[in-house]
């Protein structure tokens, strides 16, 4: 294996991308939970106010 050093300017790019793509991902994955908690369209119609 040849030692030829760390590339720090490709390592930084690739840190960066990797934590977009987290918080993406993170937010993708979040919605349908948050989602699920809001009252359905049935309680909604009714008027009536949700209890928890």
């Amino acid at each position: 294996m040849i030692n030829e050093g760390v590339d720090r300017h490709k390592r930084r790019f690739l840190t960066s991308a990797l934590t977009v793509v987290g918080a993406v991902g993170s937010g993708y994955i979040a919605v349908p939970f948050l989602a699920q908690m809001e009252p359905s369209t049935k309680a909604m119609a009714a008027g009536a106010p949700v209890t928890v």
